[in-house]
């Protein structure tokens, strides 16, 4: 989450420059949908995650619970928005996935003891970060730079930085294990290298 949670927000401050730069103005109207998607998105590791732990807990049995009251959701919420157009249903499926993720987590919570507020509490400096470098990128955008490669580059350059930057200077625990990770693969690598 440490990782996907900013690319997620990232890529909703992008948008624009990527798509037209990609796909050409042709798809522009299609920005606030990829927009909400990534909202859909940024809950799915964890939903990955529940999932696994359910199995691993050998609850199989309360993870199909869970997928049924998921669906009854779903369909409730399809049948609630379904004439307000596409932006409507997008809207349902967030509040979706908000819903089943929340309680996915709260019963994977009482099964491993990690309530649902600790599991809040944990993600909450990456979401605040993530949230603040995205509104960054996002200004950087209104810059007026007509190159849409140019601006794409100056938002993510911008966009690495400001979250490393922030994470180091809060001494992010998350930064220092992935720095580590990071070290490690380097390392081996390197002996790789220098055994071809």
């Amino acid at each position: 989450m440490f990782l996907h949670i900013p690319l997620m927000i990232g890529l909703i401050a992008i948008a624009d420059p990527l798509f037209r730069f990609l796909l050409t103005d042709k798809w522009a109207d299609s920005i606030p949908y990829f927009q909400l998607l990534c909202v859909v998105g940024l809950l799915y590791p964890i939903q990955v995650q529940n999932y696994n732990l359910f199995r691993i807990k050998g609850r199989s049995d309360l993870h199909l619970k869970l997928e049924i009251v998921k669906y009854i959701i779903t369909a409730i919420a399809i049948a609630l928005t379904y004439k307000q157009g596409i932006t409507a249903l997008l809207y349902g499926q967030i509040t979706t996935a908000v819903i089943s993720n929340s309680l996915n987590s709260y019963f994977v919570g009482k099964l491993i003891g990690y309530r649902l507020s600790e599991q809040v509490k944990d993600l909450l400096p990456s979401f605040l970060v993530a949230l603040f470098m995205g509104g960054c990128i996002y200004l950087f955008g209104l810059l007026g730079i007509n190159n849409h490669l140019i601006m794409l580059i100056l938002q993510i350059t911008a966009a690495v930085g400001i979250y490393y930057l922030i994470n180091k200077i809060i001494k992010s625990n998350e930064l220092k294990e992935l720095m580590a990770i990071i070290t490690d693969l380097w390392n081996e690598l390197s002996v790789k290298l220098k055994g071809i």
